[in-house]
């Protein structure tokens, strides 16, 4: 098994579009619309957490965030989920993808 060591790789944050509409009451649906509106992007988003380690890249998503900014996601505790999601699914994919190549190998 390939061991990628998570201070050996980077990540990448980034906020994207939500198309699902906020499901709160009205008022806090609201306030997220009026931050929409002026131009705050993590007033409604889907989060994107990217680590990435040599060529390999591999994403974790959450959907439906509502922050002040990106420095208040980054300081929860999702943000600190998503980056070791994100840094045990690339080495899961590595590693599938060496066993894919070796047993091709050995074919």
């Amino acid at each position: 098994m390939i061991n990628i060591p998570v201070s050996e790789c980077t990540f990448k944050f980034e906020a994207l579009p939500e198309d699902m509409q906020p499901d709160f009451d009205e008022s806090i649906n609201a306030i997220i619309r009026r931050q929409l509106d002026a131009g705050n992007p993590y007033a409604w988003f889907v989060a994107r957490v990217t680590c990435h380690w040599k060529s390999f890249a591999y994403s974790a998503y959450l959907g439906g965030c509502s922050y002040t900014d990106e420095e208040d996601f980054m300081q929860c505790e999702y943000y600190t989920d998503m980056v070791n999601e994100a840094h045990e699914g690339l080495t899961n994919s590595i590693n599938e993808t060496y066993a894919i190549l070796k047993a091709v190998d050995n074919a």
